[in-house]
């Protein structure tokens, strides 16, 4: 309707005077208010709300039988708008909301920070995980603070993880055998103490301290926690799916170390981790076959390599043998101390692979050696091993020495002239600490005694191989100096057995094969303190002991040795042993011995070799009415894939059955 000229326009009362015509001023731009629900706001389309009310469904979620979020969602009219009392009281109730908030917060915190929180994650990871995005489209994103100001240029990795190019960290909290539910609280207190009391002697690399701060282990070092507690649940009567289960988190663990490791990874807890898993080796088992030991000298070297690696890059060999240098005047920390004792631990681990395996050993003892003894009494160093381990570096250092001054670096290339230096030096190193440890319980059998015997053994059978294979030559002449070889061999041989049978701390330091004085008259019985102490032993210690058996075997069989253990002379038959002979009850000592520990726990690896003692000691100990000793070829092929196993590079034919040679016995007169 256009207005007549000349008159002026009138608003109705249902009409508003712009503001613009009141006050001149341009009126703000009205807020749109339209209302959209959650689900068509995300497909960003339009939404048709329903007549019906404020919380009806919209056509579209209507439509599709979804639920809509206006019928969730509590509309307030406008008049409904709160007044300031009103207003008050919602501000307290909201208040009180908060305050109930943080109160369950703090609940959830502490309940995750409790170190017997139950499990609630399980070892079984989901092969494919939803909802993850795709890598090929994610979008390169730039950070707007991001600064080369204060970056150094060095090593190329290092210097792009300090631009976050790599990952610095990563999360060890997954490992805890107790969050995770394959232990209870009061399994793993038990795994740690029984660890601490009988394992720990064998190999004492960790402070006595953590027996008594296991919980703080527990939370500052879970993968050490895991390692500890797999070692004592070996030896525990337990559920055998419960081995299993803590193995596969074990081997997860320890996988994660060489597959995925970081920066915060190469720590003096990862070295001591390794270790425990190269000394004690989880079991392997399937539906077919019984549990069986993974170690061999492949796995040993494998584990053990890592540990050298992590050490040298962390350098531990400077670190640790530094405070104890002559010229250090700084006191020594118990830290140092510690590391230390990991250092030695893998210094002496790495040498026994080499005597085992006839691999080369990777680290040189010469230092170490030399600051043993001023290690071993230190006021620090009070654990009752320590002493003990200081005498073991020392004879480490001493074999080396000689090794390299005739460039043998297997320990099996050793001339004639070498062994017979080598052997006095052994005999020195053994009057000169069996004063130091004179008040050592039971130190006729364990270490660093029972190391001395088996470095003489492994060392000097290394150059009688020649002799005693079956490829060996058939005439009778042998070099005269072979003969102090073959009587060191014997000797250490017999004393890896006898000093687990009783009363053998009386005898033992004066055994000599040459003398069947020097042996016991009576039955040689198992000592079941000693036994009780072996079951726990380090897996090397089987191979040690079961080399023993089969060398003093060997010895007979060829004809080297009667059955008094003495040199057999030219053209003497060979006669079955009586029961009496000294190699008969050696050898019914040693198979009582497998027994005795095999039968202790489904989980040992002496399980694994007592097949092996009982086949080699078989071809002995003959039934009474046979001319002689049957060789079972099978036995003895049984023997050889063993010793193969352990690392001993003897001739392939070394215990194929032959025509037995039959050495002089002038040749060991003196």
């Amino acid at each position: 309707m256009v207005p007549k000229p000349n008159t002026t326009p009138r608003t109705t009362p249902m009409e508003k005077r712009p503001l613009d015509q009141v006050t001149g001023i341009p009126p703000a731009k009205a807020r749109r208010t339209a209302r959209a629900c959650l689900q068509c706001r995300a497909r960003k389309q339009r939404c048709s709300p329903e007549p019906d009310g404020p919380q009806a469904p919209c056509r579209r979620c209507k439509q599709q039988a979804i639920t809509c979020s206006f019928q969730n969602a509590r509309v307030v009219a406008f008049e409904e708008e709160p007044g300031p009392s009103r207003m008050a009281q919602l501000v307290v109730e909201l208040h009180h909301q908060i305050n109930q908030h943080e109160t369950r917060i703090a609940q959830l915190e502490r309940h995750a920070q409790r170190p017997d929180a139950p499990a609630t994650v399980h070892l079984q990871v989901p092969a494919e995980t939803p909802n993850r995005p795709d890598p090929s489209i994610a979008a390169a994103s730039h950070s707007p603070g991001f600064s080369m100001d204060g970056i150094d240029l060095g090593p190329p990795i290092a210097t792009l993880r300090s631009l976050g190019a790599l990952a610095k960290t990563d999360s060890r909290a997954g490992f805890d055998p107790v969050a995770r539910g394959v232990v209870s609280m009061e399994d793993a207190e038990s795994a740690i103490i029984l660890f601490f009391n009988h394992c720990h002697p064998w190999a004492p690399f960790l402070g006595d301290e953590m027996r008594h701060s296991w919980r703080d282990l527990r939370r500052t070092a879970p993968v050490l926690f895991l390692a500890i507690c797999s070692v004592g649940m070996r030896f525990q009567i337990c559920n055998p799916e419960q081995n299993f289960t803590l193995t596969a988190l074990l081997d997860q663990a320890v996988s994660r170390l060489l597959l995925r490791p970081t920066l915060s990874d190469v720590t003096l807890d990862s070295i001591r981790v390794l270790l425990l898993y190269a000394q004690w080796m989880p079991y392997t088992a399937d539906d077919d076959h019984p549990p069986k030991s993974r170690y061999n000298e492949i796995s040993a070297w494998a584990v053990l390599g890592l540990a050298v690696r992590y050490a040298l890059f962390l350098g531990l060999d400077q670190k640790c043998l530094q405070p104890f240098a002559p010229s250090s005047t700084a006191a020594v920390s118990p830290d140092e101390v510690a590391r230390l004792r990991v250092w030695y631990n893998l210094l002496t681990c790495d040498f026994n692979l080499m005597l085992t395996s006839g691999l080369p050993a990777s680290l040189d003892p010469t230092v170490s050696g030399q600051l043993a003894r001023r290690f071993g009494t230190h006021r620090l160093a009070h654990q009752p091993a320590d002493l003990r381990v200081a005498g073991l570096v020392e004879l480490v250092a001493l074999v080396h020495r000689t090794m390299r001054r005739y460039g043998d670096v297997s320990g099996r290339q050793l001339n004639v002239e070498g062994l017979r230096q080598l052997n006095v030096s052994f005999d020195e190193w053994e009057e000169s600490w069996m004063g130091r440890l004179a008040h050592t319980e039971s130190q006729h059998n364990q270490l660093p005694f029972t190391s001395v015997r088996w470095y003489r053994l492994a060392l000097n059978s290394a150059a009688l191989a020649p002799i005693l294979s079956a490829s060996r030559p058939h005439s009778p002449l042998l070099v005269p100096s072979l003969a102090p070889l073959i009587v060191t061999s014997l000797t250490a041989a017999a004393q890896i057995l006898l000093s687990l049978s009783t009363n053998s701390a009386d005898y033992i330091w004066q055994l000599h094969p040459r003398g069947g004085a020097s042996f016991p008259d009576q039955e040689l019985e198992v000592d079941p303190t000693a036994v009780q102490r072996l079951r726990y032993a380090v897996d090397s210690t089987w191979i040690s002991h079961t080399f023993a058996v089969t060398f003093l075997v060997l010895c007979y069989i060829r004809g080297v040795i009667d059955g008094d253990m003495r040199v057999c002379t030219i053209g003497q038959p060979l006669l079955p042993p009586t029961p009496g002979s000294i190699i008969s009850r050696l050898l019914r000592l040693a198979r009582d011995l497998f027994d005795a520990v095999g039968a202790s726990s489904a989980f040992h690896p002496a399980r694994d070799f007592r097949t092996i003692v009982h086949n080699a000691t078989a071809l002995v100990l003959a039934p009474t009415g046979h001319e002689g000793p049957v060789v079972d070829e099978l036995a003895l092929q049984s023997v050889l894939d063993q010793m193969n196993e352990a690392g001993f590079e003897w001739p392939g034919t070394l215990l194929d059955p032959g025509d037995y040679w039959n050495i002089d016995i002038n040749l060991y007169e003196e």
